[in-house]
């Protein structure tokens, strides 16, 4: 079965998602013990990600019509 190139692109975006947000929450959970951001703004920009990346995935995997 052969994937097309769009496809290819979409499931390594959805594969690196996990890390990603771990990644991200480890840099956030930093930035509350320093005292730079607080809690709220933290579990705020955690979720502007995921609902951008979730957007995301949509509008690429939705065809477009010519």
């Amino acid at each position: 079965m052969k994937i097309s190139g769009k496809w290819k692109q979409l499931m390594a975006f959805a594969l690196g998602l996990p890390s990603t947000i771990f990644g991200i929450t480890l840099v956030l959970d930093q930035l509350v013990e320093k005292k730079i951001i607080t809690k709220n703004s933290s579990s705020g920009i955690l979720v502007f990600f995921l609902i951008s990346t979730v957007f995301t995935l949509i509008i690429y995997a939705t065809p477009k019509k010519n």
